[in-house]
């Protein structure tokens, strides 16, 4: 039941994103940070430039908070969610184009990267955090191995000067 929970808390925080990646890139056509001659002249690479500034930013905070969401099986959970804003997403254009598989093919630009983004990036912070968790542990352990190394000379040494003629 938590999981189906967490599943749904996911799925709103997804199509809640989502839908501000869109109004934001809307707003980015209006008022592009590109000149009106890259429009006349690239309009498909100054508009996919476009879809990247918005979309990249919101896949990575998204992939994020799904991993701090998500304690176990964030990767699995991340793309639960994301296939359940992909099916809500696209029920509008399911009813209004006829078919799933022709709304898909319309707007895939847009749905693809939030479908397989965020658990994507929830897979690379999972991965970066293990190896990092890995090489504190190897330091510490090389850390503590040495502060027993300094602890059994401090015995010795003290063992040994204890015995020692002190002079007069």
């Amino acid at each position: 039941m938590k999981r189906v929970l967490l599943i749904l808390v996911g799925t709103l925080l997804g199509l809640g994103t989502m839908y501000v990646a869109l109004a934001i890139f809307g707003l980015l056509a209006v008022w592009s940070p590109f000149p009106v001659s890259w429009w006349r002249a690239h309009p498909a690479i100054v508009r996919t430039c476009s879809e990247a500034v918005v979309v990249v930013p919101c896949v990575g905070a998204l992939g994020y908070t799904f991993l701090k969401l998500f304690r176990t099986h964030a990767v699995a959970n991340a793309f639960a969610s994301m296939t359940a804003v992909l099916l809500l997403g696209l029920s509008g254009v399911i009813t209004q184009s006829g078919g799933f598989l022709a709304g898909l093919r319309i707007s895939w630009h847009l749905f693809v990267p939030f479908l397989i983004g965020p658990p994507f990036v929830a897979y690379l912070f999972l991965t970066m955090r293990t190896r990092d968790d890995e090489l504190f542990r190897r330091r510490y352990d090389q850390r503590d191995s040495w502060l027993k190394r300094v602890g059994y000379f401090r015995k010795w040494f003290r063992r040994r000067s204890n015995n020692r003629w002190r002079g007069p």
